[in-house]
């Protein structure tokens, strides 16, 4: 830079005390333009510049955050790069000193001030880092990551100075989703122009999500905490952001609960079964404002004390050897393959899972016609038996065919194995069935898969008619489970010598899910709904942990797009085939 401004004859040797504007105006160039140093270059650049240079200098030395005096600056140096386009190295300085100007008023610019901004504060950015990390959002070690970058973007989001962007109209940001369901978003936001923006977190078919509208009947943003699923949204307590105000919010989400706060004071919770963070922002057409800060970080006990919640567990103090005993002593003497002509009980011989007969009936499935008022049940028959594991596939049994484990809570090869996708489990059925087939244990006609909807209620009745048969003791829920999942069989069985078909997490069922027709039919046989579109809603039965008792029915399900995490885990069945 020496060659460019100190070697001028105006400004050799003044640059304690420049005695006349000339070498004032140099001065000042030097320090703003050359180093960046500002607050020196003002003063100088208001006694020394041209007419309007000295104009816009002398009210940012009045008024440093005023942000039409940044835009003009802003304007000014960009102009300056235009007339010295002659020399390159001239306007690259220039322009980076507009850019510099831009930045700082980007947050609070809207319309055609904000577009010219956005284009303008960005046109060469000096670190090549941020061009290979646009949008980043850091993550500080969640799930072992530094940090994210969208895996899909649309619209003309532009990165914000020391931030994450700066939105003009209609856009969405779709982060990929990480496998962790514990984590504090930290965001501040600053809306320039009244428009629509959210910020969602999990599953697309349930999660949570901070939505900001702009109300034209009051005249002004509404903001709230919002948890949603498939076809409910429940609503939180609202709160009216400021425009040209920002907004620093958190967002804490932990396995079971979420809490908006404001500026460090409670706005809104909701409860919540658990699903892994997958951030999307959006925003519509007559939106305009800054995220100036969005980052992600890991769950902490002083979280935890703050808000009064137990700490994620992510790893369980078990004894797998007293487990794997009790495990064998049940199971001795099972023969190690299926005998269709004299159905019984047997090990797989491929991961040792104990498989239990279940032999052709009926069962009457309640049909609410509201959440109160019971209508008449629908008579379901099954034609077929089939067999069903005892209990939910283990960890163990997940390794024997696969050798990477997904489930996010560990300490017991005979814990659950959670956290996979209805396609994952699918896939896993799908190598057991080659390993039986090569050792001919597999019988013609036969697979082994997920439950259908009807066979999993059909099995977790057990002839019984009730919808818990087992008591509450008898299965791991929200007020006995210590806030995590289990190792298999611990329970009580129920009449068929099935375990934690209650509770522990939620299992995977073949069926898509589909709204119950009206009126009800009042029969159905072998009723099942395949479908090879992944972007459907699965089923999914028993309930998880962090649900209460009377949640963890026969008769109630969930519905899930099929995607991983959110402790979903499954047990397989041995059945007739069935084709999608």
């Amino acid at each position: 830079m020496r060659t460019l401004y100190e070697a001028t004859p105006l400004f050799a040797g003044k640059k304690d005390a420049p005695a006349d504007a000339a070498a004032k105006a140099a001065l000042g160039r030097y320090y703003g333009l050359a180093k960046g140093q500002w607050d020196k270059a003002l003063p100088l650049l208001a006694e020394g510049g041209g007419e309007s240079l000295r104009r816009v200098a002398a009210e940012l030395v009045a008024r440093p955050d005023d942000t039409g005096a940044q835009l003009r600056m802003g304007d000014y140096c960009w102009e300056a790069a235009d007339r010295d386009r002659i020399d390159p190295a001239l306007e690259r300085i220039d322009r980076d000193a507009a850019a510099f100007w831009y930045r700082k008023a980007l947050p609070r610019l809207s319309g055609d001030d904000f577009l010219r901004a956005c284009d303008r504060a960005y046109w060469a950015p000096v670190d090549k880092r941020e061009l290979a990390l646009p949008l980043r959002v850091g993550l500080h070690g969640l799930a072992g990551m530094t940090g994210m970058v969208p895996q899909k973007v649309t619209g003309r989001p532009m990165p914000a100075e020391r931030g994450l962007a700066a939105i003009q109209g209609r856009v969405s940001i779709d982060y990929p989703q990480v496998p962790i369901s514990s984590y504090v978003h930290e965001c501040e936001l600053t809306i320039t122009a009244p428009g629509d923006v959210q910020f969602i977190y999990g599953d697309p078919g349930h999660g949570v999500r901070l939505t900001i509208h702009w109300d034209d009947s009051k005249h002004q943003e509404e903001g709230q905490l919002q948890l949603y699923t498939r076809h409910v949204v429940w609503l939180g307590r609202r709160f009216s952001p400021k425009l040209n105000t920002p907004l620093r919010f958190t967002v804490y989400v932990n396995e079971d609960n979420q809490q908006l706060r404001i500026d460090g004071a409670p706005s809104g919770s909701h409860g919540c079964r658990p699903t892994d963070l997958h951030l999307r922002i959006t925003t519509n057409d007559k939106f305009a404002g800054v995220i100036s800060r969005c980052e992600i970080r890991p769950w902490t006990e002083a979280d935890s004390s703050l808000l009064r919640w137990p700490n994620p567990v992510r790893k369980v103090e078990c004894r797998p050897e007293e487990t794997a005993l009790r495990i064998h002593l049940a199971n001795f003497g099972l023969p190690d393959k299926p005998d269709p002509a004299s159905p019984k009980p047997f090990l797989v011989a491929t991961t040792g899972t104990p498989m239990q007969w279940i032999a052709p009936g009926k069962f009457d499935h309640p049909n609410m016609v509201d959440r109160r008022t019971p209508g008449k049940p629908t008579e379901i028959i099954l034609t077929r038996g089939f067999w069903m594991g005892r209990c939910e596939v283990n960890q163990a049994e997940w390794t024997a065919l696969v050798p990477v484990n997904p489930s996010r809570v560990v300490g017991s090869p005979f814990l659950p194995g959670e956290g996979v996708s209805g396609e994952d489990a699918g896939r896993w059925c799908g190598l057991l069935n080659e390993q039986e087939m090569k050792g001919r244990r597999l019988p013609a006609g036969h697979a082994y898969r997920l439950p259908t909807a009807a066979e999993w209620e059909y099995a977790c009745r057990s002839g019984t008619g009730s919808d818990i048969p087992v008591n509450a003791d008898g299965y791991w829920h929200r007020n006995n489970s210590g806030a995590h999942a289990h190792e298999v069989g611990q329970g009580k069985a129920n009449a068929w010598g099935l375990y934690d078909m209650h509770g522990n997490v939620p299992e995977w069922c073949l069926d898509a899910f589909q709204d119950p027709p009206q009126p009800a039919p009042w029969r159905l046989t072998d009723p099942v709904a395949l479908t090879q579109n992944p972007k459907d809603h699965f089923v999914l039965h028993g309930g998880g942990w962090w649900n209460r008792p009377e949640q963890c029915t026969a008769q109630l399900s969930e519905s899930s797009v099929s995607v991983a995490g959110g402790h979903r885990g499954f047990r397989v069945v041995l059945g007739p085939a069935l084709r999608k």
